[in-house]
């Protein structure tokens, strides 16, 4: 498995139904990837430590969730079953679904240009892509009914109890897979200029709790952690 994505979307490839793009799309991927092309993957270690499994925590035979798939790092180089990629900002999932094209996932994937949260209708998120707060529309993860999934993935900029929440559901009816999240420490400072606090980060780690998940620090990346269910 390569943690770095050689080429860029070939846009005479033959690409499934949920990967048709408009010409304006691919134009838009001719220029927006090549920015990545051999992108280096910043979460490489632990992908490749998820991968290798050594722990047993990871059932790759099932589907992954992946929420705030930006470019796809995780959607692209990790080998589940089936993924399902949630990405609100259009320019970053199309270099998503271009990096899962690369992959030859395009089999196996679905991205959604959607935000997840605790509600359906419209929320003020923080949106990667334009690195601003913006209202955009919203549904939850639980509205997807999702079955027979071994790993979900959310990194949404301080918004994961909100991902959490809208999602219990899915999460209970799929034997509580592992969950790799990102939390910041108290007093850091968001890339949106917001310092997170510890009342927040205690309220998202005291919900995981809840449904009897144990938090561990992964592999040594103080702001990312893997909830597994005792």
């Amino acid at each position: 498995m390569s943690l770095y994505s050689k080429k860029y979307c070939d846009t005479e490839k033959s690409l499934k139904d949920n990967f048709l793009f408009t010409e304006e799309s691919l134009q838009m991927l001719k220029g927006y990837t090549r920015a990545y092309k051999n992108f280096y993957c910043y979460d490489a270690d632990i992908i490749e430590d998820i991968s290798r499994n050594k722990e047993g925590y990871f059932d790759f035979s099932k589907g992954m969730i992946d929420i705030g798939a930006a470019i796809g790092e995780y959607a692209a180089n990790l080998d589940f079953n089936k993924i399902y990629a949630f990405e609100p900002d259009k320019k970053l999932l199309w270099t998503c679904q271009a990096n899962l094209v690369n992959a030859d996932k395009e089999d196996k994937a679905e991205t959604f240009q959607v935000a997840l949260s605790d509600k359906e209708g419209e929320d003020t998120i923080f949106v990667n892509g334009v690195e601003e707060f913006r209202k955009v529309p919203v549904k939850t993860l639980d509205s997807f009914n999702l079955k027979d999934i071994g790993f979900i993935k959310i990194d949404v900029e301080g918004f994961e109890e909100k991902v959490i929440r809208g999602g219990l559901l899915t999460i209970i009816s799929n034997n509580y897979p592992p969950i790799l999240f990102e939390c910041w420490k108290a007093g850091q400072i968001a890339q949106d200029g917001t310092v997170f606090t510890q009342e927040k980060r205690d309220s998202l780690f005291n919900l995981l709790r809840t449904l009897g998940y144990e938090i561990l620090e992964c592999w040594g990346n103080i702001d990312t952690h893997l909830a597994v269910h005792k």
